[in-house]
């Protein structure tokens, strides 16, 4: 892998001019594609599609406007998109409460079928009385007293109180925690059959504005909005929607929508966002490769979860590999990659040709243990204990590092030719370009692989364009 990425294509198309090892070099990667394929699928496709949704989401290139498009183009398509529907307004019902609330309160008499033969959900609304103490009353039981009060005339009759007797209008004003004995299902069900204006009420509208009312029983709202949506398709529900899919960052969209696409909707996905991408260039983000690929041929979802997988989560894929339900893929590897290094005369030589050099760096003590006996006691103190928070940090530094090691054990990695052992990786510095950083046996194949790709990748861009 690292030869391949620090080498520069040329413009034959070959291997160094020869076409027959070029042809070898090629059947050698189908094979390791064919294998990790493989053991990708056997380990659960869900779990590939979830890194390649991820990885989607860290494309910078799409506007608001774009991202907007791209998911109502989705949710309109037919058969209707249940799925990312409802996932959507779930999203919507969590982070803009108050905007949902709003549309609810302008069709408050849909909830009079809500209430109607629900106690537990009549309990949960209109039973928050308050007991005194100048506390407010609040939720349905703020808008059912106040309707009560200013329509005292026409509707006090239909309050079922627990008591001997009822309470008049004006003994509940002057002591409105009466109100605690209350009926409060029954008088419910009362004004859904005596009193319909309550439900169209001023006094019961506000009491939805703020969402809250959402908390009680989401299922009935979720289709309550899907059909708002769908079926009345209702201008402020989708001034809701759009609004949204603008503001919410592009990343979080994805991680919460894409994941319940079937795979004929994603295929979809990908071809709309395909049409919203911008050339590339060299400022490109993590995404950049993906962008690449789908701008250029689009490519089957196979062929980009397998890029995918391999580019951004070779840590998994190994550890998968090294799985030993996963015993004979392994060995295949093994072989395929052995091949790849008889291919190589010297790998060390493009190493080198592309001005990456490693050296090995001294650990220096900064101050002589022993001299701690001429500190004071208090100063000794001190070191003591910030010698044992550094020796607690560095055995916690080398479980971490112990958990990664199978990243240079593997024999692969050493067949290739790179010539590193795993006990001195954490004394080595890599320099490139005149810049040089260390490097542990955690960072060292993943960050020289990011590195050896983007520069790749700049190479292959300036044959696309």
């Amino acid at each position: 892998m690292v030869q391949l990425l620090l080498s520069n294509p040329n413009s034959n198309g070959d291997f160094d001019g020869d076409s027959e090892l070029g042809e070898r070099w090629v059947s050698l990667w189908n094979q390791l594609d064919s294998v990790l394929w493989s053991s990708m699928i056997a380990s659960g496709r869900s779990e590939a599609r979830l890194w390649l949704c991820n990885t989607i989401g860290g494309i910078e290139s799409i506007t608001p406007s774009q991202q907007r498009d791209i998911f109502v183009k989705l949710l309109r398509t037919k058969p209707t998109q249940l799925g990312i529907a409802t996932q959507l307004l779930e999203m919507i019902f969590t982070k803009r409460a108050r905007r949902a609330g709003g549309i609810i309160s302008k069709r408050s008499h849909v909830l009079e079928r809500f209430f109607e033969g629900n106690p537990m959900q009549i309990s949960d609304w209109f039973s928050d009385f308050a007991n005194g103490a100048g506390l407010e009353h609040k939720k349905g039981a703020k808008a059912l007293f106040r309707f009560a009060f200013v329509n005292c005339d026409n509707c006090w009759e239909e309050l079922e109180w627990r008591g001997k007797h009822g309470q008049s209008p004006d003994v509940v004003a002057r002591k409105p925690h009466y109100l605690l004995d209350l009926d409060v299902s029954q008088t419910v069900e009362n004004f859904i059959k005596h009193v319909p204006e309550f439900w169209s009420s001023t006094e019961f509208q506000e009491s939805l504005k703020d969402g809250e009312i959402l908390e009680i029983d989401q299922k009935f709202f979720l289709d309550f909005f899907v059909r708002l949506m769908f079926k009345d398709d209702s201008k402020d529900v989708w001034d809701l929607v759009n609004e949204f899919l603008m503001e919410e960052p592009f990343s979080s969209l994805c991680h919460h929508l894409l994941i319940v696409l079937e795979e004929k909707e994603f295929s979809y996905f990908l071809e709309l966002l395909r049409r919203n991408l911008k050339p590339w260039s060299e400022e490109g983000g993590v995404a950049s490769w993906l962008e690449i690929l789908l701008s250029e041929n689009g490519g089957s979802i196979d062929q980009v979860l397998l890029v995918n997988g391999v580019i951004n989560h070779g840590r998994h894929l190994l550890r998968l590999v090294n799985d030993e339900d996963f015993e004979e893929q392994r060995l295949e590897i093994d072989d395929i990659i052995t091949k790849m290094g008889r291919i190589l005369s010297d790998a060390n030589t493009l190493t080198l040709y592309n001005g990456i050099c490693f050296r090995r760096t001294n650990k220096y003590v900064l101050i002589n243990e022993d001299s701690e006996s001429d500190l004071g006691s208090g100063e000794s103190t001190k070191r003591k204990k910030h010698k044992k928070k550094k020796e607690r940090r560095k055995k916690r530094r080398r479980n971490f590092d112990d958990d990664n090691d199978e990243l240079l054990e593997h024999n692969s990695f050493n067949d290739l030719g790179v010539g590193l052992e795993a006990a001195d990786v954490s004394s080595w510095l890599l320099s490139t370009e005149k810049y040089s950083a260390s490097w542990t046996n955690v960072d060292l194949p993943e960050n020289i692989s990011n590195l050896c790709f983007s520069a790749w990748m700049k190479i292959a861009s300036s044959y696309l364009t």
